[in-house]
């Protein structure tokens, strides 16, 4: 599967688990989202000064995502491409993973 098709692959159905009760699938979202965004943060923090680090938790705290991306970008860094690869990094790793269990 190419990275595109696994970007835009149900991860639920990718899985196999369509019969999950939805509070057990939506958990498992979840927790996805959340691995992704500490993946997405550790790579914008990568080589980030203590002054900038002072800012970038501030913009974090602010919930902003516009700032983030202003951010990201004058320190060099695509958010968005940032995003679309470690999404595509998670849901290949669970396919896998699913694979080797199945």
């Amino acid at each position: 599967m190419d990275p595109q098709q696994i970007l835009s692959s149900n991860i639920i159905e990718e899985l196999g688990i369509e019969l999950l009760p939805d509070d057990k699938k939506a958990a498992l979202i979840a927790s996805m989202i959340d691995l992704i965004q500490k993946r997405i943060v550790a790579r914008l923090v990568e080589g980030l000064s203590e002054d900038d680090l002072g800012k970038f938790a501030d913009i974090i705290e602010s919930k902003d995502p516009e700032a983030l991306a202003q951010f990201a970008n004058s320190h060099g860094k695509n958010l968005e491409e940032i995003t679309k690869e470690e999404t595509i990094k998670l849901k290949s790793e669970m396919i896998e993973r699913g694979k080797v269990i199945a």
